[in-house]
């Protein structure tokens, strides 16, 4: 059985199923592994692991005075499914533009986009300083496509180039961060300084060895202690460049922060994040899940969405969170989906209902073969329901075939 435990009740000889917390704030090469002795329990506990999973087919299980403290996989999941179905009656949010009247736009705001982030981490390298006022011109066209259309340039922006994604990772999180904020209702001011602080969050990783970024293999220890060093590296440069609003100052900074405490680089909690600072975690993680890496798959976003409010209040403001699935909707744009009658589709834009999507059918996965494209408004159609999200992988789609889709 797996169940979830506190990780003050793990033992050696416990099996070890999953951690429990984003793999990118845990400096584990992997999730599964047996646990060998105190040290590695002592290792899990200090780097702010509250739960995790065992399974007890491979390892020991808990002692039996202790038998009521653990909670089965599928309870947990249970109550996670529960709140996304209340979440799923809600309607999106309303739209100017469709997501394909809008990808043509968003597609060039994200080229020139990822083109000045990296103009800006070359002149990082090179010793430059950069100023804050060249983004005026290319967050004005990001904040006016997401108020046109809050999906497109997140959908756009979801495809990532390994070689280039310290620069791609910073222009999905600002094209998430500009529809989150104007979402919540933010003053248009306020948003494009957000979205500033956005493009330039991991500005830091600029310092950092592309043979470390762009490894095939998880980050030995040593590297995961340089990597996590990129907040501390963005904001010194954010101190000398020109321009930088407290907005801006506080999304650097405080991406990487948790709900309780277990963050960097100050290890703040709560209200100490604030509000820019909390939703900045939930969005850099969220993009982190859902974007390939040279050892890590891409998560599908909706089980990025679930497992996100599974570690809230830990980690995320759990309102926030709740507010930004509300948001992106439960099966968020270019998201894989599987239909009960063995019928698979792209999601390409938003319906009626955030559990009910506008579909583009592709594929036959009881028949293994590809279907002539069609359309399909879930939120208007009786004759089929969708299963779940999964991976094009699963079925050796290609990933490119997807994005063609939706794009």
């Amino acid at each position: 059985m797996i169940k979830r435990i506190d990780s003050q009740l793990l033992q050696p000889g416990m099996y070890v199923h999953d951690l429990d917390i984003p793999w990118v704030d845990h400096g584990f090469a992997q999730q599964h592994f047996l646990v060998v002795d105190s040290a590695t329990i002592s290792r899990i506990i200090s780097q702010g692991i509250h739960r995790l999973y065992i399974d007890t087919s491979k390892g020991r299980d808990l002692a039996p005075e202790a038998a009521t403290k653990g909670e089965p996989q599928q309870e947990v999941h249970a109550r996670i499914d529960a709140t996304i179905s209340e979440l799923s009656q809600e309607t999106p949010p309303r739209r100017q533009r469709t997501v394909q009247e809008e990808i043509s736009t968003a597609r060039k705001i994200c080229s020139d986009a990822n083109a000045i982030v990296s103009q800006m981490m070359t002149m990082i390298r090179l010793g430059e300083r950069i100023d804050a006022h060249q983004l005026e011109g290319i967050v004005n066209r990001i904040y006016r496509s997401v108020s046109r259309n809050p999906y497109a340039l997140s959908g756009v922006s979801r495809i990532k180039i390994i070689d280039r994604y310290a620069s791609m990772h910073c222009v999905s999180v600002a094209s998430l961060a500009a529809a989150f904020a104007n979402y919540l209702g933010v003053d248009e001011g306020t948003v494009r300084e957000i979205t500033k602080g956005a493009l330039l969050h991991d500005i830091g990783t600029a310092m950092i060895p592309d043979e470390i970024l762009m490894k095939s293999t998880p980050p030995s220890d040593d590297e995961f202690r340089l990597l996590r060093g990129h907040v501390q590296l963005s904001i010194s440069i954010i101190k000398k460049t020109m321009g930088v609003s407290a907005e801006m100052a506080t999304f650097v900074s405080r991406h990487h922060e948790r709900c309780d405490g277990s963050g960097y680089p100050e290890g703040l909690t709560g209200d100490q994040i604030g509000k820019v600072g909390q939703m900045a975690a939930i969005i850099d993680v969220y993009d982190a899940l859902t974007s390939p890496r040279g050892y890590r798959q891409a998560w599908p976003p909706t089980r990025a969405l679930k497992k996100q409010l599974e570690w809230s209040p830990d980690h995320f403001n759990q309102e926030l969170m709740r507010l930004f699935i509300r948001m992106q909707g439960i099966f968020p744009i270019g998201t894989v989906v599987e239909m009960s009658s063995g019928l698979v589709g792209v999601v390409v834009d938003q319906g009626k209902k955030l559990n009910a999507p506008v579909v583009k059918i592709f594929y036959n996965a009881l028949e293994s073969h590809f279907e002539p494209v069609r359309e399909l408004d879930m939120s208007s159609s009786d004759e089929d329901q969708i299963r779940y999200a999964i991976s094009p992988e699963r079925y050796r789609i290609d990933p490119k075939v997807v994005v063609s889709l939706y794009e």
